[in-house]
């Protein structure tokens, strides 16, 4: 057991951290979900199991798309399903684009089709349950990506089927054993289960961390039409929202820009832009270096300055471009939990002590109404 000296040393140094420290999530002996953190060596680990080895296991992929094509993050959950070495993946999905489900036959050995054009989360869930508890597949885990799409669905369906979801895994030990980010980032968690044999544990996978895997199964795959007539939205009279990919949906600016989640350069801004008429600073500049998504802060959401759709950081979307440049953006730790595994990352500041140069390979000290406009004329230049 290590001292809280110890421990507080630890959590400043982050690598450190990484290697000498994790925490253990048990599960409890009776509800079979997790309940309390312990503190513990990683050499100490071990390592349990009491599903029925000799059952067929089912991984079960929820396919996030926007109708035209299937969101990229989908195949990096995809790589993640791979380390469960189920006997079969399966790969969930609604819509009435015929083209999508022929695709994923490429990469399942199960498609189940939904011939539904949207469903709201509810309905999403309903028709999702009624699949799992009909479906003879013994499906063991239930995947999604960790994005708008996964969240809405999967915590909802957990508690439906009384599991406890393990949201936003960066890793895979094995079968039973998930790492994910605590405390904004600054720890990680080594969460182990040992679920009945009639559980499916239920995962949402960081796309940045797992590459996209587009290897395609052996053997032929085979489409399961399913519907429920009871969740259908055919005769329904109200406005249903679309339920799909973020990169296809939202009004702003920036959903014609490439999807945050997938962009290898961005730009963020905070509220040191003071307004969201001011953001067309950073739309020019992203239009100038070409392929660039636009973010924000949550202090600029919050403020009214940009859509939701935008946020970056731990509770909004987690990114790792190549490039993020960040622009009037202090720095504050939740933000950083969302932007800090980015390849290169400049700061705009005027303050020299903000946070964010902590982490910035490169930093100007000014005002970004000055800098940013001298910044985009000079790459115009080049």
């Amino acid at each position: 057991m290590l001292s809280s000296s110890r421990f507080s040393s630890l959590c400043k140094n982050r690598a450190a951290l990484g290697q000498q420290l994790l925490f253990k999530k048990k599960a409890c002996p009776i509800t079979n979900t997790c309940s309390s953190f312990n503190l513990f060596s990683s050499s100490n680990t071990s390592l349990f199991s009491t599903f029925n080895q000799s059952r067929d296991k089912s991984t079960l992929l929820l396919i996030e798309h926007n109708e035209k094509q299937i969101n990229p993050s989908v195949f990096s959950a995809l790589k993640a399903a791979k380390q469960l070495k189920s006997d079969q993946l399966l790969g969930f999905i609604v819509t009435k684009n015929a083209s999508l489900v022929k695709e994923l036959t490429q990469y399942f050995n199960k498609v189940i089709h939904v011939n539904e054009e949207y469903h709201v989360a509810e309905e999403y869930e309903q028709v999702l349950l009624g699949y799992i508890n009909k479906s003879n597949d013994g499906i063991s885990h239930i995947l999604a990506p960790h994005t708008v799409f996964g969240k809405n669905i999967l915590p909802k369906l957990g508690a439906t089927l009384k599991s406890q979801p393990i949201v936003d895994v960066v890793q895979i030990l094995n079968e039973y054993e998930f790492i994910k980010p605590i405390y904004a980032g600054n720890a990680m968690a080594q969460i182990q289960f040992k679920p009945k044999e009639t559980k499916s544990l239920i995962l949402t996978i960081r796309p940045t961390s797992f590459d996209k895997d587009y290897s395609t199964v052996g053997g032929d795959s085979q489409v399961v039409e399913y519907g429920d007539a009871s969740t259908s939205t055919t005769n329904s009279t109200r406005q249903i929202p679309k339920l799909l990919s973020s990169s296809g949906a939202g009004e702003s600016d920036a959903s014609k820009r490439p999807d945050l989640l997938q962009a290898q350069r961005i730009v963020s801004g905070g509220r040191g832009l003071k307004n969201g008429d001011n953001f067309k600073l950073l739309y020019d500049l992203a239009d100038t270096i070409g392929n660039c998504a636009v973010g924000a802060t949550r202090a600029a959401v919050d403020d009214g300055y940009v859509p939701n759709d935008m946020q970056v950081g731990q509770t909004g979307k987690v990114v790792a471009p190549e490039l993020y440049i960040a622009v009037g953006v202090s720095g504050a730790i939740q933000h950083l939990a969302g932007m800090k595994d980015s390849k290169v990352i400049v700061a705009i500041n005027k303050d020299k002590e903000a946070p964010i140069f902590q982490v910035a390979d490169y930093g100007v000290v000014g005002d970004l109404f000055q800098v940013v406009p001298e910044m985009t004329e000079a790459l115009k230049k080049k």
